[in-house]
C-alpha cells in the first residue's frame, strides 16, 4: 500500500474512532453529571477507550498488511504516541487560536477551528510515529512471557484475554 493511501486510511479510521470517542464522552458526561469532576472523568475514560479502539482499528485496518500483531508492548507504545499527539495538538491549537488571533476574528468558531486544524497538522507526525514505532515491525513476545504467549496474553503461556478482546494464545 502506498504511503499516501495508508495515510488516507489512517485519517479515515482516526476520524471514525474520534467521532465514537466524542459520542462516548458525551454519553459518559450525561450519565456522570451528578459526580464532582464529571467532565474530567468522562474525558479520561472516553480517551482511554478511544486509544484502545484506535490501536485495534489502526493495527487491523491501516497497518495489518505490515504483519502487525496486537501486544501489550505495542499498546504501550501506541498509548505513548497518542499521548504525545494529544499534547502536540493541544499546544498547536492554543497557538493557532490565540497566536493567529482567530479568537478575535471568529469568536464562535475559534475553538473548533483551531482544534481541527491542529489535529490535521499533527496527524502526519502521529502517522509516521505510529508506523515506525508501533506498527512497523511485527510485535515480539514479551520477555517475561513464554513461547506460548500470543497477542493480548501475558505470562507463562496461559491464555488471559484483556477485556472483550479475544486471546489467540496457543
Amino acid at each position: 500500500m502506498s504511503e499516501l493511501r495508508a495515510f488516507g486510511r489512517y485519517l479515515a479510521v482516526a476520524t471514525v474512532i474520534g467521532a465514537v470517542t466524542v459520542g462516548l464522552r458525551e454519553g459518559l458526561g450525561a450519565m456522570m453529571s451528578s459526580l464532582p469532576g464529571h467532565y474530567a472523568w468522562s474525558m479520561i475514560l472516553a480517551y482511554g477507550v478511544g486509544v484502545l479502539l484506535s490501536y485495534w482499528a489502526q493495527g487491523r485496518l491501516t497497518f495489518g498488511a505490515l504483519g502487525h500483531r496486537p501486544s501489550g508492548q505495542g499498546l504501550r507504545a501506541f498509548f505513548s504516541v497518542a499521548l504525545l499527539s494529544a499534547v502536540l495538538t493541544a499546544l498547536l491549537a492554543y497557538a493557532l487560536r490565540y497566536g493567529l488571533l482567530i479568537e478575535r476574528k471568529l469568536p464562535m468558531l475559534a475553538a473548533p477551528l483551531a482544534f481541527a486544524s491542529a489535529a490535521l497538522l499533527v496527524a502526519p507526525v502521529s502517522f509516521l510515529l505510529g508506523r515506525g514505532l508501533v506498527f512497523g515491525q511485527p510485535a515480539q513476545p514479551a520477555a517475561r512471557g513464554g513461547a506460548g504467549d500470543g497477542p493480548w496474553c501475558w505470562g507463562g503461556g496461559r491464555p488471559r484475554p484483556i477485556g472483550f478482546l479475544p486471546c489467540a494464545c496457543a
